[in-house]
């Protein structure tokens, strides 16, 4: 078995991978997971699926008088540490969620009371994430440390080699080919369009921008069976993981500045769309660009999308903004590499994330952090665009800290044909 484990790390486990399978396979799993529990001082320990938009809890073990969840119970892949893991915005070992702005702000840490987590991707036999071996505690544990990351990395394989046994290879790969047609069909412009959600000057009622989306009809190709349609999210995660990424941003951008000729948006309106540093560094985006008109296009970047060499994508959209393109930063505040990709690229926008805005009416400290980062956005030649505003008082307080681009739902949802002018303003 090939191991994933630093060899700085001698690190041991009492159990035997024949010995393993030589029980039915929950058997097998479930003392993997006590294994886990007792290892880690942990108090719950579970193996999941990604099934859909959700994480499926496939085997659950907990100390005895703890609440946990149940097997079989779902847990939406957007609001989870785990999707986070696996894009590179949370670490895999968290040894104080609440030192973690992000992770404290989620439902799920209050939901299943994680005061520390960790981690690993179950990883199928064809190089595809199939799900997550995940242990957590109710309170925080300081003392964990790289070699508690290693021991559940070594459990992790320990499942796989169990996996590999226990089921099918050919479903497998059936499932995997099959979602992969699913998101060459989606990639060719089957089961998908584009609608736009306006940003909004809120000091007038007009919209500057908007921002082009991706909504998905295309069943689930896994779950086709059952009608299942996934979202937006998982679609883009599927394709990452299957190494279509690239080709769905290209895709989807391309359909939405397509509307640029002839969609009915307005001349004085810019369209913006999401990239990934992949994309902008690779061979797609010339021809992305080519004969469109750059002064209406501004491309956001996912700020917690790694970037290993600024120099270089500065150099490369150099041209473009020379043109009249411009860029803005995603996300800002929702991961760690916020202010490297500010200072790095000096967006036009700095578009806030909504963990930022929600609360900002009733939380000094965010309010405090909201009209720093318009001086800062200044200072820069920046201006701040707040994400995910919902409420008339979140409008109000972003307004006093002097910003006046914003997005979300209370100014106007993602249409195929959204309004231009009369949107609410403060």
């Amino acid at each position: 078995m090939g191991s994933l484990i630093d060899a700085s790390f001698d690190v041991r486990l009492p159990v035997d991978v024949d010995e393993l399978a030589s029980k039915d396979y929950a058997s097998a799993v479930h003392q993997l997971l006590a294994v886990a529990r007792t290892q880690l001082g942990m108090q719950v320990a579970w193996v999941s699926e990604f099934v859909g938009a959700d994480q499926v809890l496939r085997f659950v073990s907990s100390d005895p008088g703890v609440e946990a969840p149940r097997e079989g119970d779902r847990l939406p892949l957007d609001g989870s540490f785990c999707t986070r893991v696996l894009s590179g915005r949370f670490p895999a070992l968290i040894p104080d969620a609440l030192a973690v702005p992000e992770a404290a702000l989620l439902d799920v840490t209050s939901q299943l009371n994680i005061g520390s987590y960790v981690g690993v991707p179950l990883v199928g036999p064809q190089g595809v994430t199939v799900g997550m071996l995940c242990a957590i505690h109710e309170s925080a544990s300081p003392g964990m440390s790289a070699r508690d990351l290693a021991a559940v990395q070594l459990l992790a394989e320990l499942l796989r080699e169990l996996q590999d046994r226990a089921l099918s290879a050919a479903k497998v790969v059936a499932d995997r080919d099959a979602v992969r047609d699913a998101l060459l069909r989606v990639i060719a412009g089957e089961g998908r369009h584009p609608v736009l959600q306006p940003i909004v000057d809120i000091t007038s009622g007009r919209a500057l921008a908007a921002e082009g989306l991706t909504r998905f009809t295309a069943p689930s190709a896994v779950d086709s069976a059952v009608g299942e349609v996934r979202s937006p999210a998982q679609w883009f995660d599927d394709a990452a993981r299957l190494s279509l990424g690239d080709q769905l941003e290209l895709a989807a951008a391309a359909s939405v500045l397509d509307l640029l000729d002839g969609g009915g948006i307005p001349s004085d309106v810019t369209l913006t769309v999401n990239l990934g540093p992949g994309v902008l560094l690779g061979p797609g985006l010339p021809q992305l660009l080519e004969g469109r008109p750059l002064d209406r296009i501004m491309l956001e970047l996912t700020e917690h999308a790694p970037i290993s060499d600024y120099d270089r994508l500065t150099s490369a959209l150099r041209p473009y903004r020379e043109a009249g393109l411009r860029l803005a930063v995603d996300d800002a505040g929702a991961g760690y590499a916020s202010l490297t990709h500010v200072l790095a690229v000096r967006p036009d926008w700095l578009k806030i994330d909504m963990a930022l805005t929600r609360g900002a009416d009733v939380d000094l400290a965010r309010r405090t952090l909201l009209c720093a980062l318009v001086s800062f956005a200044e200072t820069i030649g920046s201006r701040v665009v707040a994400e995910g505003v919902e409420t008339v008082p979140q409008l109000a307080a972003l307004r006093g800290c002097g910003i006046e681009l914003a997005q979300g739902f209370l100014l106007a949802r993602p249409s195929a044909s959204p309004a231009w002018q009369g949107l609410p303003a403060a």
